[in-house]
């Protein structure tokens, strides 16, 4: 069955998913930016990154070269990668309630695996300073940027791993943050879903949340379709379909996925 044939729950009870290829389509009430109430703090840096990158975009191309200025950037990409803020304040919630009736740890993980400009790992660690990020990039040039941006915008929580996704196994070194499993992955304009759910086999665990951006249904449909008949693993899927500002604007899609 599509995703886009079924009835839209709510998100409280999309956790409770019993169809048959255990795929949700759940539409969330439309979020619009300039209701977010976000500290001062917390503006500052947002647009101190917006700037940051632009500089760094006349060196290496982190970005369209279309987008000419900071307003441009925070528009088509930050408040893209705050759409989903929302699903991950859910998600985190959750797991933190988990982590208390288990005694473990309460530092949350979140790795955003292909980060290269920093989209959507650097806003989301803004927007969450108590969790701890793993930003993944293999090329060695962007990831240079990312520690670099790390330093600039002051973000202790911030770690950035220079390596082929293929080849990080977390969890080897149970003493160290940085080799943690992550609680949630995420990515966005990285991959597709199937290619995703494989090369992250050594660095996630059964209990690893994927959170995803997508584009437009009908291709998140078909990654979907295709990433059921490659994966062993038994997995639910639940895709949110996060608001426009306008009918012009591309779709924008967050899908998320647990195994079990």
């Amino acid at each position: 069955m599509k995703a886009k044939k079924l009835n839209a729950p709510s998100t409280k009870h999309a956790a409770k998913d019993t169809t048959k290829d255990n795929t949700r389509l759940n539409k969330l009430l439309p979020l619009k930016h300039e209701t977010l109430i976000l500290p001062q703090a917390k503006k500052v840096k947002l647009h101190s990154y917006a700037e940051i990158l632009l500089n760094e975009n006349s060196v290496q191309n982190l970005v369209s070269r279309r987008i000419k200025t900071a307003q441009e950037f925070f528009k088509a990409h930050i408040d893209d990668a705050l759409l989903a803020l929302p699903i991950f304040k859910q998600q985190l919630a959750l797991l933190k309630k988990k982590r208390v009736k288990n005694t473990d740890p309460l530092i949350l993980k979140i790795a955003d695996i292909g980060s290269g400009n920093g989209i959507p790992g650097i806003p989301l660690a803004i927007m969450f300073p108590d969790v701890s990020f793993l930003l993944i990039e293999r090329s060695l040039k962007r990831a240079a940027f990312l520690v670099a941006l790390k330093e600039k915008l002051q973000l202790q929580n911030v770690e950035v791993l220079n390596k082929n996704l293929q080849e990080i196994r977390l969890g080897t070194s149970p003493s160290s943050a940085l080799f943690k499993k992550p609680d949630i992955i995420t990515a966005r304009a990285f991959a597709s879903t199937e290619k995703i759910l494989q090369d992250t086999k050594l660095m996630s665990s059964s209990d690893t949340c994927f959170l995803l951006y997508k584009g437009r249904e009908t291709v998140l449909t078909k990654e979907l379709t295709l990433a059921k008949k490659s994966e062993k693993r038994e997995f639910s899927a639940y895709v949110h379909r996060l608001h426009r500002q306008s009918q012009t604007e591309p779709e924008r899609h967050l899908l998320e996925i647990h195994f079990y």
